[in-house]
């Protein structure tokens, strides 16, 4: 089993929906390889120094300097940054398609009116 955190309910408090989240744009994620890796493998994710310019509360100093980045919370908001756009998008997609039908009817009756002047 992979890394899991505590998550049910009875441990948190001021719980609230995440609105107008544009965290998700701005995260860059990268392909990399980590130093201590003989197999020179290749990994995705992010640059913590990048990301605490921007999401501070996402990175975690250690007393040495070295960065750490809490993943569960990134990808969360990551998730919540989609869901967001995803509903944007079928707004839209419902706004261009009422259009497009309304389009459509003027230029069919315009059409009728033309065709009954032959």
């Amino acid at each position: 089993m992979g890394l899991c955190q505590i998550s049910d309910e009875r441990y948190k408090s001021n719980i609230s929906y995440i609105l107008d989240l544009p965290i998700h744009k701005y995260i860059n994620f990268k392909q990399f390889t980590l130093n201590s890796d003989q197999t020179g493998r290749l990994r995705y994710g992010v640059i913590a120094q990048d990301l605490e310019s921007i999401y501070p509360w996402l990175v975690i100093t250690d007393d040495n300097g070295y960065k750490s980045v809490d993943y569960n919370s990134l990808y969360s908001l990551k998730l919540a940054g989609i869901e967001f756009d995803i509903t944007e998008l079928k707004e839209k997609i419902k706004q261009d398609t009422w259009d497009l039908q309304n389009r459509l009817y003027y230029l069919e009756s315009r059409l009728q009116l033309l065709e009954s002047k032959l």
